[in-house]
This record gives structure tokens, C-alpha cells and sequence, in this order.
């Protein structure tokens, strides 16, 4: 039996004394989470997102840049998102380590199953 305490964060400053972030189904960028992610990862952090993390703005319009993030986190240098097919079942879709922390990006279509067993992996 895992003993993992979850909390729901609403303010991005308040991420810095957590071990893992996840952040299912966030798709309006946000300038000023972006920057504590980013920290948050490099100090050891793991993120954990899904696919359609950070691409459209408050207007619900995509993006035409890429997000900082994904250049620095992600290894992303152009507008080229993940796209998934239908073929995929779910999992993990993109893994990196950046500083001391990782992160992962799940896909949309990942089970509940899949989520307990990829998201809280040590």
C-alpha cells in the first residue's frame, strides 16, 4: 500500500516543497507556472504532465511559439507538439532529466491504471 499524501495546488509559488507535481489535462499556458516548474525540476522535482500541456493561451487559441518549458525541459526547439494517433494506448509518451529532477509527459488517453502505475514511479 503506497502512503502518498496528494494535495491540490492552486497557486505556483506554493509547488518549491513537493517531491512530484503532476498536472493532468492543462492546456492554457501559464507564464508564472511555467518559471516554478522549470525551478521546481532543476532542484530535483519531478513533473509529470499530459500531452496537451501548455498549448494554447487565454483566449483558447494555440500557440504559434513554443513555450519555454518545452525548449528547456522538454528538448522542443520548434512548434511541433506531440500528436498522438490512434494507435496509442496511453503510458508514457516523452521522459527526460533536467537538472536533478525528470519529467514525464503521459498521454491524454492513459488509464487510471496506467496513471497509479507510470505517475508515482521513484
Amino acid at each position: 500500500e503506497l502512503d502518498k499524501r496528494v494535495e491540490f495546488l492552486f497557486e505556483p509559488e506554493k509547488i518549491r516543497n513537493y517531491k512530484t507535481i503532476v498536472i493532468p489535462w492543462k492546456i492554457i499556458y501559464d507564464e508564472k507556472l511555467e518559471e516554478e516548474l522549470i525551478d521546481f525540476v532543476n532542484k530535483g522535482g519531478k513533473l509529470v504532465v499530459t500531452t496537451d500541456f501548455f498549448r494554447k493561451n487565454n483566449d483558447n487559441v494555440y500557440l504559434d511559439y513554443v513555450p519555454k518549458i518545452y525548449r528547456e525541459a522538454f528538448g522542443w526547439e520548434k512548434n511541433d507538439f506531440i500528436n498522438e494517433d490512434e494507435s496509442n494506448s496511453g503510458g508514457i509518451v516523452y521522459s527526460n532529466k533536467i537538472g536533478d529532477g525528470q519529467v514525464l509527459i503521459l498521454s491524454m488517453k492513459t488509464s487510471l491504471e496506467e496513471w497509479s502505475r507510470l505517475a508515482f514511479l521513484d
